[in-house]
């Protein structure tokens, strides 16, 4: 069950990625929804294959966007897997501190992607500071839409309390 909300929420990173890539542009800063899906995949989930999940995801930006195909599979892969193995040694079930692991995490991806693309005799070191400071946008921005998203996750798994009235605060019907 948990590989098909993964896929239906690939599916939605997709439409997201393509419709509001334009709409939510500030400079050239867009929050990357892979990376968000994959890790709010494995921050949520019980018992996550961060290594699959990351795989999944990876392979579907791969498939939408242009640039080396596997790259963002093998980025997003250790991506995710660092993430687990945080969450696990760190116990990280806050949703604030959830976050600030997401806007690290699409950091540091983000500043490998581009790393591993802008390699060239052109590089300068001032484009360097300039693309690490996007870099930096880009997982800020992205764990900005985390936030809400780690909210709802967590409201809706949550046991709904039933107190004397009935269920969830509701007076009983006779």
């Amino acid at each position: 069950m948990q590989w098909l909300i993964l896929i239906l929420a690939v599916y939605v990173a997709e439409t997201l990625q393509a419709a509001l890539d334009t709409v939510l542009c500030v400079g050239n800063i867009v929050p990357d929804w892979f990376v968000l899906t994959a890790l709010l995949f494995v921050l949520t989930v019980r018992r996550p294959q961060p290594l699959l999940a990351g795989m999944i995801v990876g392979l579907a930006a791969d498939l939408s966007a242009v640039g080396p195909l596997g790259l963002s599979t093998a980025l997003l892969a250790l991506t995710t897997l660092g993430v687990a193995r945080l969450r696990r040694k760190l116990h990280i079930e806050h949703p604030a501190s959830r976050v600030l692991l997401i806007a690290l995490a699409t950091t540091l991806y983000t500043q490998g992607i581009i790393g591993i693309t802008a390699i060239g005799p052109s590089l300068l070191m001032r484009n360097t500071i300039t693309l690490f400071i996007g870099a930096i946008g880009v997982g800020s921005y992205t764990a900005a839409f985390a936030l809400p998203a780690l909210l709802i996750i967590t409201w809706v798994r949550e046991p709904r309390r039933v107190n004397s009235l009935g269920a969830a605060g509701h007076a009983p019907r006779a």
